[in-house]
């Protein structure tokens, strides 16, 4: 006889539970191996499928739940991105609405500058540089009033200059807020697909209450190159367009960092130059008026 059967019967039942233990735990490691091994494969798949082009609609990019920061570029016609390419808007944009700051001011972000920061430090930063923009405009009237320089200085009065300069305290800045996005498309004629789209969004401006004066004192229409007086100042919305086609749409990459989107007016950075944004379909989800070009 064996000494494993010289054994008494609970040492016996002891070292048949050890067997068992060891033996489940060798099948759990194999098991746990060959999920490692599938997992590895998944990942492998993703990546496979990721060198492949994604195409992203105008409206599911701009609808998209994740906040996204949208630069319109100060580029002249044919002209490329470079590195002191400047920031003229960042637009954020969130669910369907987008938030915009005018941004080129005398310390207008550069793509340079675009590159190295995080996104909240853009934001952080477009929202300085509008609020210096708004209230740049004020100031340089009320300078130009009070060194006469903005206006014929003969047909202008105390009292009117006292209006227009209590008009420009009165204004106080209020930072831009979300506005929804509402697409307007135009097709061919023929079927309903978009070749262009265009988003009209409102951005602060400083307006006068429509008194224009000639030398003699009379109103006239309004024109910059005859303007004398604008007695009362308004800091409201006025229209601004974002226009794209299919013909704009564009990329372009910058020390590294890769761009996507339409022409100048709407980029955005990507992390793969796979990505490519696109005109939506007729059923684009944002689009509120889709027209045909002979319309």
């Amino acid at each position: 006889m064996n000494k494993i059967s010289k054994l008494p019967i609970r040492s016996k039942v002891l070292i048949l539970v050890v067997i068992v233990v060891v033996i489940v735990l060798a099948i759990f490691g194999i098991t746990k191996q060959g999920h490692k091994a599938t997992a590895q494969q998944s990942v492998s798949k993703v990546t496979t499928t990721g060198n492949k082009s994604q195409t992203i609609r105008l409206s599911d990019a701009l609808k998209a739940k994740q906040t996204s920061i949208w630069y319109d570029f100060n580029l002249s016609s044919g002209e490329m991105l470079k590195r002191d390419t400047i920031v003229r808007n960042v637009y954020v944009i969130k669910n369907g609405y987008i938030t915009p700051y005018y941004t080129n001011t005398d310390e207008a972000l550069k793509v340079s500058d675009i590159n190295k920061l995080s996104d909240s430090e853009i934001i952080s930063k477009a929202k300085k540089l509008n609020k210096e923009y708004e209230e740049g405009l004020v100031n340089d009237v009320k300078k130009r009033i009070k060194n006469k320089t903005y206006f014929y200085v003969d047909s202008v009065t105390d009292a009117q200059k006292a209006t227009s300069l209590a008009s420009l305290n009165a204004i106080k800045y209020e930072a831009p807020k979300p506005q929804k996005i509402k697409i307007e498309a135009t097709n061919n004629g023929q079927n309903k697909t978009p070749i262009s789209e265009s988003i009209t969004f409102s951005q602060k401006w400083l307006f006068n209450d429509g008194k224009v004066y000639d030398m003699e004192g009379n109103k006239t229409s309004h024109d910059k190159a005859t303007e004398v007086l604008n007695e009362k100042y308004v800091m409201k919305g006025n229209p601004d367009t974002i226009s794209v086609s299919g013909q704009s749409q564009y990329n372009a990459e910058i020390d590294g960092q890769k761009y996507n989107g339409f022409a100048n007016e709407l980029m955005t950075k990507v992390k793969s130059a796979n990505i490519i944004f696109a005109l939506d379909t007729e059923k684009g989800s944002l689009i509120s008026k889709n027209t045909g070009s002979d319309e």
